[in-house]
């Protein structure tokens, strides 16, 4: 395995919820709220049956899977 692999850290709950307002706005830019750097928002074939998405920041390695519904908890893992 790499060394400079590592696993990423889930966002908190509150980043979380910053993250869909940013969802939900389209003239809102995808950010990181914990590092402001850009969130990568991969839809997975998988992922989006289920209705989810996968987001990323590459910069302070964190990470989340939103579910695209309104409700429900910080992450659907």
């Amino acid at each position: 395995m790499s060394e400079d692999f590592q696993t990423p850290v889930t966002f908190s709950r509150e980043e979380i919820a910053e993250i869909r307002v940013m969802l939900s706005t389209w003239s809102t830019p995808t950010i990181c709220p914990r590092c402001k750097g850009d969130l990568t928002v991969e839809q997975q074939e998988a992922e989006e049956l289920r209705g989810r998405i996968y987001l990323a920041c590459r910069a302070c390695n964190r990470m989340a899977f939103i579910s695209r519904h309104s409700g429900g908890g910080s992450s659907d893992r």
